[in-house]
């Protein structure tokens, strides 16, 4: 079980962009039982279910910066859906953060 030293997750990503009113993806995290208030819970369940070996689609970018996605089955309990997190490592060497997260 990896543990939350082992990425990153910053709270804005999740309250600025996941859970913003108005945001891309906003719907489709409250259609999985979130609401505005539920940051910690989201990130929790993100980090509950980070696992490298379970990471697909990587792609290396021109400055050696490293993407890939994980799936996760993010919601509340019996309003489960499944989500593509993107991730990127900076440098071969950096701990993943999160970059987003949306429905297929």
């Amino acid at each position: 079980m990896y543990k939350p030293t082992d990425f990153i997750i910053a709270r804005d990503k999740i309250e600025q962009y996941l859970l913003k009113p108005g945001s891309e993806h906003f719907k489709e995290f409250i259609d999985a039982g979130y609401t505005v208030n539920d940051v910690e819970l989201l990130q929790q369940h993100i980090q509950q279910q980070f696992n490298i070996n379970l990471a697909t689609d990587f792609r290396v970018l021109h400055n050696k910066a490293i993407h890939f996605s994980i799936f996760m089955d993010l919601g509340v309990i019996g309003q489960e859906k499944r989500f593509r997190t993107v991730w990127r490592k900076d440098t071969p060497e950096s701990i993943p953060r999160f970059i987003t997260a949306h429905r297929e």
